[in-house]
C-alpha cells in the first residue's frame, strides 16, 4: 500500500466518522428534551428558539424577561402563578405570542404575564394595547394555571381558527376584554375567574365558538360574557354577577345555551339577546335580582 493510498483511506474514516458524530447530533437535537431554566437572568427566548419541538422549559421562580415569539410545539412550566412571571416592556404588542401551522401545540403552565407600566415619552400611549397572550393560526394551545392582570390590552386574543383550553386561570383588571376570540376561534373554559376587566369578561365574535364551565365572571365594566357576529356560547354552571352592563350579552345571530348557572345583580340584563329564537335556557338556572330585567323582552328561550 502506497503513502498516498493509506493518506486517503485515512482521510475518508476520519470522514465517515465526523458524519457520523453529526448525524447523531443532529438526531439528539430533533428529540424532545427537558430543560430547566432556574435563572431568571438567562434569555427565555433562546431557550426556545434552541429547543427542539415538544420539548419541555421548566423555569425557576423569579421574572422571566419577555415578550416571547413561540412558533414551535414547546411547553413552558413555571414554579406557580404568583412565583414565576414573564414581564415584558410597555411597547411590546403581547407578553407571549404564539403563531403556527395547524397541528402545532404549546402548552403553558403555572405563571404570571405581567406588563412593565409606561415610564417613558417614547413609549406606548394609553391608547396602545399590550395583550398578555395573543395566538393566531390554526394551532392548539393549553393554558393552565395562569394569572394575567394588569395589561393595557386583552388578557388573551385567539384569532384566524386558534383552538385553545383555559382551565384554573384568573384573568382581571386588564384594559380590554379579559378573554377575546375572532377569526373563528374555539375555546374550552374551565374553572376561571374573568374579573374587573374594562370591557367583557368574554367576548366572541366572528364565528368563533367557547364553552365555559363552572366559571366566575364578575364586575366587568361592560358583559360578563357576550357573543357577537354568529358566533357560539355556551355556558354551565358559572357564576355571572355584578357586571355593570349585562350578565350574558347576544347579538348578530349568535346563540347561547345557559344550563345551571347563577346569574344575578348585573347593572342591566340578566340574559340579553337581539334573536330571541337563538336562546336556549336549559334548566336549572338562577337569573335573578338584574337591575333592569332577568331576560331581555321576548326572549323566553326553549329547551336545549
Amino acid at each position: 500500500m502506497t503513502r498516498s493510498y493509506a493518506r486517503a483511506i485515512a482521510v475518508l474514516g476520519a470522514t465517515f466518522c465526523l458524519c457520523l458524530a453529526s448525524l447523531s447530533l443532529l438526531l439528539a437535537r430533533s428529540e424532545p428534551t427537558q430543560i430547566q431554566l432556574l435563572d431568571p437572568s438567562e434569555s427565555l427566548q433562546a431557550a426556545i428558539d434552541a429547543c427542539s419541538d415538544g420539548s419541555t422549559i421548566q423555569l425557576g421562580p423569579g421574572a422571566f424577561k419577555g415578550p416571547l415569539q413561540i412558533t414551535r410545539a414547546v411547553t413552558l412550566v413555571g414554579a406557580g402563578r404568583e412565583q414565576t412571571t414573564i414581564v415584558a416592556p410597555q411597547t411590546a404588542s403581547a407578553v407571549v405570542l404564539i403563531s403556527g401551522d395547524q397541528g402545532m401545540s404549546v402548552t403553558i403552565e403555572d405563571l404570571g404575564l405581567v406588563q412593565l407600566p409606561s415610564v417613558t415619552a417614547g413609549g406606548r400611549s394609553d391608547g396602545d394595547e399590550c395583550h398578555g397572550l395573543a395566538a393566531a393560526g390554526h394551532c392548539h394551545v393549553a393554558l393552565r394555571g395562569l394569572s394575567i392582570r394588569d395589561l393595557s390590552g386583552c388578557g388573551i386574543v385567539l384569532d384566524d381558527g386558534c383552538h385553545a383550553f383555559l382551565g384554573d386561570s384568573s384573568v382581571e383588571g386588564n384594559r380590554e376584554d379579559g378573554v377575546f376570540l375572532k377569526g373563528a376561534s374555539h375555546l374550552n373554559m374551565s374553572g376561571c375567574q374573568l374579573l374587573a376587566n374594562w370591557r367583557n369578561g368574554l367576548s366572541v365574535e366572528d364565528h368563533s365558538t367557547a364553552r365555559l364551565v363552572d366559571c366566575e365572571i364578575r364586575a366587568n365594566d361592560e358583559h360578563g360574557a357576550a357573543a357577537f357576529h354568529g358566533s357560539d356560547l355556551h355556558v354551565e354552571s358559572c357564576a355571572i354577577e355584578r357586571n355593570f352592563e349585562d350578565g350574558v350579552h347576544v347579538t348578530g345571530a349568535s346563540t347561547v345555551s345557559l344550563l345551571l348557572n347563577d346569574i344575578r345583580e348585573n347593572v342591566r340584563y340578566g340574559v340579553y339577546t337581539s334573536h330571541p329564537e337563538n336562546l336556549r335556557v336549559c334548566g336549572g338556572n338562577s337569573i335573578l335580582n338584574n337591575h333592569k330585567e332577568d331576560i331581555s323582552p321576548g326572549a323566553v328561550g326553549g329547551g336545549c
